[in-house]
């Protein structure tokens, strides 16, 4: 069970995830995953329809989920088995 904290901390995360494209054309999840944290990933994609952002690429054609299938150790794949 989520704290009030973290139920706060994850409505704040969901507002600025919606809104948050840098110039680059990376957004949140483009970020998190290069930044390689899994806690703001699984926050960012506790939404379903945030799933959709997994494929949209920036400027130069990376998708985050292209950038987690780079990372040695997937964090996609922690979270979602």
């Amino acid at each position: 069970k989520l704290s009030s904290v973290d139920r706060v901390r994850r409505t704040i995360y969901a507002a600025f995830f919606e809104r948050f494209v840098r110039l680059d054309g990376d957004n949140s999840l483009h970020v998190a995953l290069r930044n390689r944290s899994r806690e703001i990933v699984d926050i960012l994609l506790s939404n379903p329809r945030h799933s959709k952002y997994l494929y949209r690429p920036n400027k130069r054609g990376e998708t985050p989920y292209k950038i987690d299938a780079n990372l040695q150790k997937s964090i996609l794949t922690t979270i979602f088995g």
